[in-house]
């Protein structure tokens, strides 16, 4: 006899591959090839990328690699991610979502400022 489907729970409701962790902290992060930091939110974290909001003038293109600043406190971005989406929040601020780009961990030359 098969379940129906339509009335009942999902077992899992979501369709991503691992748990958000919601975090708010200012994280500073350098494109591949520019040793300039730049500055942003990290808003959320898991075991397959990040969430960052950061200003429109700052903004990295989808595609784009950007590698996070050493910090003792950020236990959620250690290493290079590739920015897959760019989503406009305000005329001032943009939501990136990016995906981790290598299993090795390295952070930008500079640190934090």
């Amino acid at each position: 006899m098969k379940r129906d489907r339509r009335h009942g729970t999902r077992i899992e409701d979501s369709r991503r591959r691992s748990a958000r962790i919601a975090d708010c902290r200012a994280v500073w992060w350098s494109r591949t090839g520019d040793r300039r930091p730049h500055h942003g939110w990290l808003v959320d974290w898991s075991a397959h990328g990040v969430a960052l909001v950061v200003e429109a003038n700052d903004l990295p293109a989808p595609g784009e690699s950007i590698v996070p600043c050493r910090r003792q406190d950020i236990r959620g971005w250690h290493r290079p991610v590739t920015v897959t989406r760019v989503a406009p929040l305000s005329g001032l601020l943009r939501l990136i979502a990016a995906e981790y780009a290598s299993a090795e961990p390295k952070t930008c030359p500079h640190g934090s400022s």
